[in-house]
């Protein structure tokens, strides 16, 4: 084995065994003890973290940071992986520990002389960005731990009418629109509800668990399934509908009619969304005309003869 390729297997090796000894190197890749330390001196260089022990009972202890083997990418794959990783930069907060700056530049001076002059310019023309929002998510490395197991928790979470406690199960975490959401299983309600990381207030632990955790990822994601459906009917003017398509809730069930001039809405959506759907559609005014339900015609009445009532006036 070549030993660039014997470095690249080792930095492999040493990640999954956290403690060894060069005899265990020594016997792992057919090489000499002496071999083993040089090898483990070079990976130092390269920035590799152990401690070392002396004596009968000597050898290497891997430090909580690992540096992972170099990935051979395309050209258009580092591009793709330098971008994805400059569009954080537009969140306040990850859920695990990171300096973004750091990784940058390492993908950045790993590119050909070429390569990093096409990043140059492409940094002039290309902009992955998202909404910066200067909010606290102190629970959020917690929450990304805690998703995905059996455990059920306690939350205190921020609404309207003050802090309340829910006993969770929490499924996954997700990002929109510069803020972080953890769909989380309500076993009061026995209902996935999708929770603003930002209003968490504390969690703690109640030693139990749900063993029935299967499928809850890609029923957090199920927009389809409603507890009472009701029909959602809206007419639109050509204004309307660029405003429905540009809408993610909205995008998918438009028809269109008279060569795009007007279209309509017609599907179902869950009851407990009225005032979601609602809020969208009032403010498109005349361009989105809501026939059904009753209940957000209602809503919408509401709303505006409060707003007529504020600046009646004017």
């Amino acid at each position: 084995m070549k030993k660039s390729r014997r470095l690249i297997e080792l930095q492999r090796y040493i990640n999954t065994k956290k403690e060894f000894t060069a005899q265990e190197i020594a016997d792992e890749f057919n090489i000499s003890v002496r071999t083993a330390h040089r090898d483990m001196l070079e990976l130092s260089d390269l920035g590799v973290y152990y401690d070392t022990k002396q004596g009968n009972n000597g050898g290497y202890k891997l430090l909580s940071t690992k540096l992972l083997p170099p990935v051979n990418l395309t050209e258009n794959e580092a591009f793709a992986v330098f971008f994805a990783s400059h569009s954080l930069t537009f969140y306040s907060s990850l859920p695990f520990e990171i300096d973004l700056k750091s990784v940058l530049r390492k993908l950045y001076f790993n590119l050909p002389e070429d390569s990093q002059k096409t990043v140059d310019s492409l940094k002039t023309k290309l902009f992955l960005k998202n909404k910066k929002r200067n909010i606290s998510n102190n629970h959020l490395k917690d929450l990304l731990k805690y998703s995905g197991t059996k455990n059920v928790f306690e939350m205190y979470y921020d609404t309207l009418s003050g802090v309340k406690k829910y006993k969770v199960v929490f499924i996954c975490l997700y990002s929109e629109n510069g803020f972080w959401y953890v769909p989380s299983l309500d076993l009061k309600e026995n209902k996935i509800k999708h929770y603003r990381v930002d209003r968490v207030e504390n969690i703690t632990s109640t030693n139990q668990e749900y063993e029935n955790i299967d499928g809850l990822v890609e029923k957090s994601f199920d927009f389809n399934s409603f507890d009472e459906p009701t029909r959602l009917y809206v007419k639109l003017n050509k204004i309307g509908i660029r405003a429905c398509q540009d809408n993610p809730y909205t995008n998918e069930n438009i028809k269109i009619e008279n060569n795009g001039e007007t279209g309509f809405i017609d599907e179902l959506i869950d009851k407990k969304d009225i005032e979601f759907f609602s809020d969208f559609f009032i403010k498109l005014s005349r361009n989105a005309v809501v026939i059904e339900p009753m209940e957000m015609k209602k809503y919408i009445y509401e709303k505006a003869k409060e707003i007529q009532d504020l600046y009646g006036e004017y």
